[in-house]
């Protein structure tokens, strides 16, 4: 699993649709869930809350390299 490819890909005709890499998906989701926590001074700023589902996100996709995935 490639962090950078597509996280929907579409090829029509040979021509490749874009859209969100798998990395940008992931990160998503976990923004969404850190945000829906909505636990108060959980998150001192937006920058951290940012900063900490990248480290999450980075984490996964470290994890299945090691794993082969």
């Amino acid at each position: 699993m490639n962090k950078n490819d597509l996280a929907f890909p579409l090829a029509l005709h040979e021509i490749n649709a874009w859209g969100l890499t798998k990395r940008e998906y992931f990160l998503a989701m976990a923004l969404q869930g850190h945000i829906s926590m909505g636990i108060p001074g959980h998150h001192k700023s937006p920058q951290n809350c940012a900063k900490e589902c990248i480290e999450y996100v980075d984490a996964i996709f470290a994890e299945l390299e090691k794993a082969g995935k």
